[in-house]
Formats: C-alpha cells, structure tokens, sequence
C-alpha cells in the first residue's frame, strides 16, 4: 500500500493506537508499506476452536529520517459456541520499531461474549486489558477498555455499531500525562454478494482521549498549559472478491484525522 502522513511523528497504526517519537515538530511524509498475515485454526473438544494469528508491516517513508516503521502481532485464542451465545479469549503480543530501534511492546488480554437476541441481531460485550512497555519509561502504562455493541445482519446487508470506554495509568506517578481517558463509537456497514464471491465493507469511528495531567512541554507559553485532548475521526473502505479456494484479491482505502486542543 502507498500513504501520505500529515504528522508522522504523532501517529496512528491500523488499529487506531497512538504512537508518538521525536520531537514536537510537524513532520508529513509519503510512505511505501508491505505487510503478511497468517491465521491458523484447529478444533478442540466441546465447542472450542483455537487460534493462531500473525501479522507483520513494514512502512518506509521517503523524505523524513529516523521514521521507517516496523510492527509485528502475534495473537493466540480461544473460541466456544454454546447455543446462541460465543465466547472468545485470546492474548497478544505486538513489538513495533522505528528505524530498527525498538519503540514500544504491547500486550494484550481478550475477552468476548457475543448473543443472538433474535434471527437478525447480535449482542456483544468485550473487555481488554492493556500494557504498555514504551522505550520511556515514564509512557510505560496500563489500559482497561469495556465495550458494547449490537448488530443487525439480513441475508446481504449488516449493520453493527460498537461503543466503548477505558481509562489507563501509568507505571510511574511522574508519567501520569502519557495516561489518558478514553471514548469511541464506531459505525460498520457490510454487504456480501454470493453471486460475485465478494465483500465490500464501509466504516467510520469517533473516539476522544483526555490525557489526565498537562504534558510538561505544554505547560508553558506559547501552549495553553491544558491537558492534551484529542478527537479522532477514521475512515476505511475495503473490498474483497474471492477468485479461487484460498486466493482473495482485495483493497482497502484509509483516512484518519486526529484533531488535539495542543
């Protein structure tokens, strides 16, 4: 994939997870990315699938220095249906790098349970317990994030809108401006064609973090001397069409825009 980056030095990965590095000048870039994935799956007595799932990215930008990215996920789980209700339990592990240094390792614990209300909507709750281990030590922090949502599926259309909330804290006292609260929403739209072996796939997401103290580099003039506050707006688009067994062409376009008080 091929991106233009407005701020590459407070970013975002694909999965909506701030990183930051360097100094606090704006920096755009142009960047190349390659990525892999791998799933694998295996069924266990009484209900329950195992999982495994790899993925990797390597991102290049072209006129910044010191930015090339390198991310790499690894996630192990658990699934069970029992009726109209499914449980999912999975950890994770994923390092990320900047220019082949290390930036910062997070760990995941997964929590899901998803229920049938009727033949049309699904319920779901989810928990997610986080850790940061950043090459700062004061960002190194905790997060707890809880969410909700319901969705509705007919026979080519589904709708699904997801909320959530969480809060984290840092390891260090003197770090408590790297944690920060957290608000999202999230809309999804899919429509699956049985004719044309394909998917094609529209989302959009709002989330709000409130960092919990004032950053000492914003305390002063010319910065407000407020806690950094950030509204976060993403955009994805896909599409998927299956041309054979286990061959899948796709594209998927992205946009996301952090606006801060800061």
């Amino acid at each position: 994939s091929i991106g233009h980056d407005t701020n590459l030095n407070q970013g975002l990965d694909e999965d909506g997870l701030p990183f930051y590095y360097g100094d606090q000048e704006l920096v755009d870039g142009n960047f190349a990315q390659i990525g892999a994935r791998f799933h694998y799956s295996n069924p266990m007595s009484s209900g329950y699938v195992g999982y495994l799932k790899a993925a990797g990215q390597h991102r290049i930008y072209d006129d910044a220095d010191n930015t090339n990215i390198t991310d790499l996920a690894l996630t192990a789980g658990v699934t069970k249906s029992d009726g109209d209700t499914s449980y999912n339990y999975s950890a994770s592990i994923r390092p990320l790098w900047l220019d082949g240094d290390h930036n910062r390792t997070l760990y995941h614990l997964d929590a899901g349970v998803s229920k049938n209300i009727d033949e049309q909507h699904d319920f779901r709750l989810g928990a997610q317990w986080g850790y940061f281990d950043e090459d700062d030590d004061l960002a190194d922090r905790q997060r707890l994030l809880l969410s909700a949502g319901i969705s509705r599926k007919s026979l080519s259309v589904s709708h699904q809108v997801m909320t959530y909330v969480g809060t984290e804290w840092s390891d260090d006292s003197a770090g408590e401006y790297n944690a920060r609260d957290i608000y999202g929403i999230s809309y999804r739209l899919t429509h699956i064609s049985a004719a044309s072996n394909s998917k094609t796939f529209a989302q959009i997401y709002y989330q709000r973090e409130n960092h919990k103290e004032v950053h000492p580099a914003y305390e002063f003039w010319p910065y407000s001397g407020e806690a950094q506050k950030d509204d976060l707006v993403g955009v994805t688009l896909g599409h998927d069409r299956t041309i054979a067994t286990d061959t899948v062409l796709f594209a998927r376009y992205s946009y996301q825009n952090n606006s801060s008080n800061i």
